[in-house]
């Protein structure tokens, strides 16, 4: 049994944890994707009781969910599907519990088919007789009382898998049915490894029924970050999945294998990878002295073969740098610098790569899978021969990404706009609606520390035609996309003619048109510009321009009325939302959706948040036919980012679709409030430089006399000439006489209060008005 507790936002100081009723559970399985994992092992009657999910965050603790578990006493005719780690310390109980009562009882296990084998056969009151290959554990039943008997198997192993059957009385008659699917995790090399030296990690499954993804997880404190995953079916021929990490360090040895069905997570194998030092295996010294002249004489000689041999190493690194700077210099000089553009001159070393093609129809296939391991020192050409009007998808892996890496396609001489999507190491390109145009030379380049690798090149070719071929494409629903649906026949028809059919709507003409004549469009949707205008007999473009979300269908191109289609084009669409829809505010909580308008096989959706140049996983679900609801929610609390930040990508199996970002429309509105800002700042600047001007403008337009400028006067001339003035008109009306040392002491004393009020010059006082 698994219980999942989901929660918007994990912080790092957040711990997310399932306790029962008032213990803590020691199953907390995994916390992972802003996902808690619980799984309850063989549940019996001491399973059963309350659990809850906590989040404890800033010193609260919240419960998220709680679930009452109830255990059903009988399993008749049941079938379980069980995945255990095949390990010394795990187990497997097959429990046989009946409430009616049997003589005889045995277990028998189903390796592969028709390969029974007897494990144990017991009688009521009877000894137990083990049988098979398989040793009973400690916890197997001993006696049988005719209802419930228990094997125990411990330890598990990888060749246990199959399928074990509780028979009663009648051989014919299963009492209940387990199916076992074993899992084992390895590293290589096995007795540990040296510090910054490289591991492969590989997890593999030993049976697959169903769709099965496996997830190598790293382990960063008490959660898991995603390294690397793939889908599993039962066409794959190799059940397992493989990591290459080529630099260890110490915070890199704590991983686990995930095992998910659909969005269940069945079981988790952990490992970890013990670092050695390189003193480890070397001989032990003795602790025992001895004053011997023999031994003497030896450890003599062993100091000078030891001194010989450490200066024959560091002579021979030295030479070996020389060597490099030799050569590195010879790179410069008759090379060049541009590695990014001269592909023909590299010689790259490659780790690991594959590459998916989407639309490359084998027979009944929708897609192709070329998984590539190339020798160090090789370069890898892969001829691709893909159809006339299908989405390929190029996929390009390398075993870790650093911060400071660059991965990114590039077509002949010049880097491809159509680089989609960086994430989960690995670069994705999806070049729409190939045609001629697509044709040529794509690179997978991998820049890291100054230097350019090509981890893999390909030449696609495309197919002239395309007769009775079908194609499956992904379209964003938005008013940016667009879809091409090409006819190109070798042989010539008279007439053609698009149909579309969808759920919503019954069979549509959506165009008609003879050699030679016009083309006339009857279907309720509208002909983007790159519609042909005229039929040739052999070639026709349906451009459809933008792409709605009630578009999909099937579209079915029909020349001459035939009743078989030249070409059939099944379009799914994608619609992706924020709401609110208006725009929000940074730290305001946001609900974005993910939406499919149909779904024929099994289909991941997955939201990702951009982080530096690379996509970090946020939320993923597995969706197919059964599912009413074909979308994906992930609620933000706090927005922190840009909405245009956010993607949501469409996987079939392990190739991506399509990616659809959220609009422009939906983004933040933090922008909307600066230019806000913006505005009141310079309205504010432009009030106050108004009101300089209007002061400035009044004081031109005051008298002299008002001015506030300061006014010097020479007050010993001054009052000489109104005495002047006085006695010339015969004025006799007495006048103050005015004393200049009086007005000096006045001028003085003010100036204790206010300074700078006069000053004198050349005997002369001068009063600042």
């Amino acid at each position: 049994m698994t219980l999942r507790c989901d929660v918007p936002y994990i912080s790092k100081s957040s711990t997310l944890l399932w306790i029962k009723e008032t213990d803590q559970t020691s199953n907390t399985t995994l916390v992972y994707n802003n996902s808690a994992y619980i799984i309850l092992h063989n549940v019996d009657e001491n399973s059963e009781g309350i659990y809850y999910c906590i989040l404890q965050e800033d010193g609260s603790t919240k419960t998220v969910i709680n679930r009452t578990l109830s255990v059903n006493q009988y399993s008749e005719s049941k079938k379980l599907t069980i995945y255990r780690q095949s390990s010394s310390h795990s187990d497997l109980l097959l429990i046989c519990k009946s409430k009616k009562k049997y003589h005889r009882l045995m277990w028998t296990l189903e390796s592969r088919p028709n390969s029974k084998a007897v494990l144990i056969a017991v009688e009521k009151g009877g000894e137990v007789q083990v049988k098979g290959p398989i040793k009973p554990g400690g916890k197997t039943s001993t006696t049988y009382d005719s209802q419930i008997f228990i094997l125990h198997i411990s330890s598990v192993k990888f060749n246990y898998s199959g399928t074990y059957r509780c028979i009663v009385d009648d051989q014919n008659t299963f009492y209940t049915t387990t199916i076992l699917r074993t899992i084992r995790v390895s590293a290589e090399p096995p007795g540990g490894v040296l510090r910054n030296q490289s591991v492969v990690l590989t997890c593999e499954v030993s049976n697959v029924s169903d769709s099965v993804k496996l997830v190598w997880l790293r382990m960063q404190g008490n959660r898991a970050v995603l390294v690397k995953q793939q889908m599993l079916n039962e066409k794959k021929k190799k059940k397992l999945l493989t990591v290459n990490v080529n630099s260890l360090s110490s915070n890199l040895l704590r991983w686990q294998c995930a095992v998910f069905t659909e969005n269940t997570l069945r079981t988790v194998a952990p490992i970890t990878i013990s670092l050695i030092s390189s003193a480890t295996n070397a001989p032990r010294r003795s602790t025992e002295t001895s004053t011997s002249p023999n031994q003497d004489t030896l450890t003599q000689e062993s100091h000078i073969q030891t001194v010989i041999l450490v200066t024959c190493a560091v002579t021979i690194i030295v030479l070996i740098l020389l060597g490099l700077l030799v050569f590195k210099c010879w790179r410069k000089t008759f090379i060049g610098h541009d590695t990014v553009l001269n592909f023909q001159k590299e010689e790259e070393e490659l780790h690991y790569a594959s590459v998916t093609v989407a639309g490359c129809s084998q027979g009944d296939t929708q897609g192709a899978e070329s998984w590539l391991k190339p020798n160090a020192r090789s370069k890898i050409v892969a001829n691709l021969k893909v159809q006339r009007g299908s989405d390929v998808t190029l996929r390009c892996d390398v075993p870790l990404f650093s911060e400071s890496s660059t991965l990114l396609w590039i077509k002949d001489t010049g880097q491809t706009s159509n680089t989609t999507l960086v994430y989960n190491n690995s670069a994705y390109i999806i070049l729409h609606n190939v045609d001629d145009h697509s044709e040529g030379i794509y690179y997978c380049k991998w820049i890291e520390n100054g230097s350019v690798d090509t981890v893999i090149n390909h030449t696609l070719i495309v197919t002239p035609y395309a007769e009775g071929k079908k194609h499956t494409i992904y379209r964003q629903s938005s008013s940016h996309s667009d879809l091409l649906l090409i006819f190109k026949s070798k042989k010539k028809y008279q007439r053609l003619m698009w149909i579309w059919e969808s759920k919503r709507h019954s069979t549509t003409e959506l165009i008609a048109v003879e050699k030679g004549g016009e083309v006339q469009v009857k279907g309720p949707i509208k002909l983007g510009q790159k519609t042909s205008t005229t039929y040739n007999g052999q070639f026709f473009i349906l451009h459809i321009s933008p792409v709605k979300f009630n578009y999909d269908g099937t579209y079915r191109c029909i020349p001459n009325d035939n009743d078989s289609p030249y070409t059939t084009t099944t379009l799914h669409t994608i619609r992706v939302s924020a709401e609110p829809s208006g725009g929000v505010l940074r730290n305001q909580s946001v609900v974005l959706t993910c939406e499919v308008s149909d779904v024929s096989d099994s289909v991941t959706l997955v939201w990702l948040r951009m982080e530096g140049n690379v996509m970090v996983l946020v939320k993923e679900q597995i969706l197919n036919e059964t599912n009413n609801k074909i979308l994906l929610t992930v609620n933000v609390s706090s927005l922190q980012s840009d909405l245009l930040d956010w993607q949501c990508a469409v996987f079939t199996e392990n190739t991506l679709r399509a990616v659809a970002s959220v609009s422009s429309s939906s983004s933040t509105t933090d922008a909307a409030a600066g230019k806000i800002t913006v505005v009141i700042v310079v309205t504010l600047f432009a009030g106050v430089l108004l009101g300089v001007l209007v002061y400035y403008w009044y004081r031109k337009q005051m008298p002299a006399s008002e001015e506030s400028e300061p006014v010097y006067m020479n007050i010993s001339k001054t009052m000489n000439d109104r005495a002047q003035s006085y006695n010339t008109v015969g004025n006799r009306n007495p006048r103050p006489e005015v004393h200049l040392h009086n007005m000096h002491d006045w001028i003085y004393s003010k100036t204790v209060f206010k300074q700078n009020l006069y000053f004198k010059k050349s005997n002369h006082v001068y009063l600042k008005l």
